[in-house]
């Protein structure tokens, strides 16, 4: 997933809580290994080139969630469009701010993810051209995953690279603390009390880098060949579901103000925007979880 990993226990013992993130850590290896699209025999990997596989449980059930989200957010979320087409084809840390050339012009491709075949038996069938990368909710599941791996803890925080899930309180009984970057000049950043269930920020300001000289970043619009024209520079989102959290922000991002609100409220998230001019719009869940 190429990202780090933090991890909050509430727990009685510290042994106790080192041995927990030991097993949480080897998890989310193991779900890097088997989804990862820069690893060249992941399972993940393997179902892209060969383009039909009979795929384990879990692959299975991860990619249904891709289908999921991409229903829920009528295709403003969709795992087959390709951000490795414009540049983003390595690593994190050899494409931010860098200058990239890319092999293939920004002609369309196959992204219509109604034609991918998963079925009961675990048989996944791809049609021509179609690669699915999970990378867009996979750290915001797979973070939930974890937290579900310490019942003993009275409160977990789960961190994948800035996709969190937390569950139950911190040590005095209360919800955490978490809080919003402001990316506008002077910007104040924001606090707010949440519990049990999935935060997280997609932006446009951080993962950048340049194709042709132009600045380019990791969100593509529905169509699959360019950045949206957007008026949202950053969504932060609250949602029952790691996976849904990091999908619905995403798509807060493709769809801007107008159409991402009315989704979001459709399917019972809060949420926080930012707009290019630094003002911003809250759900009026969130507005009530924000702390001074």
């Amino acid at each position: 997933m190429g990202c780090t990993l933090e991890v909050s226990l509430v727990m009685e013992s510290a042994a106790e809580a080192s041995r927990a993130y030991a097993r949480m850590l080897a998890l989310a290896r193991g779900y890097d290994a088997q989804f990862s699209r820069f690893i060249d025999d992941s399972e993940l990997s393997l179902l892209n080139r060969d383009g039909e596989r009979h795929v384990t449980d879990e692959c299975r059930s991860v990619l249904l969630l891709g289908r999921e989200l991409y229903r829920a957010t009528e295709g403003a979320f969709n795992p087959l469009v390709a951000i490795s087409r414009f540049g983003y084809d390595a690593d994190a840390a050899e494409v931010l701010g860098n200058e990239r050339v890319i092999g293939l012009t920004r002609t369309p491709y196959n992204i219509d993810f109604s034609t991918v075949r998963i079925e009961a038996d675990g048989t996944v069938g791809l049609s021509e051209g179609q690669q699915i990368d999970v990378g867009g909710y996979l750290k915001g599941y797979v973070a939930e995953r974890l937290s579900r791996e310490v019942p003993s803890a009275s409160g977990v925080i789960v961190n994948l690279g800035g996709d969190i899930f937390t569950r139950g309180t911190d040590a005095d009984g209360a919800a955490f603390i978490f809080e919003i970057e402001n990316p506008s000049e002077n910007g104040v950043p924001v606090s707010f009390a949440f519990k049990d269930g999935g935060i997280a920020t997609s932006g446009t300001y951080k993962r950048r880098w340049t194709v042709g000289q132009k600045p380019f970043h990791h969100i593509l619009d529905a169509s699959g060949v360019q950045n949206p024209d957007t008026d949202v520079v950053s969504a932060t989102v609250l949602a029952a579901t790691g996976h849904e959290a990091e999908g619905y922000a995403t798509a807060s991002l493709v769809l801007g103000m107008e159409g991402a609100v009315p989704l979001l409220e459709k399917h019972g998230a809060d949420y926080f925007f930012i707009r290019a001019d630094g003002s911003s719009v809250a759900s009026a869940g969130f507005a009530r979880r924000v702390v001074a």
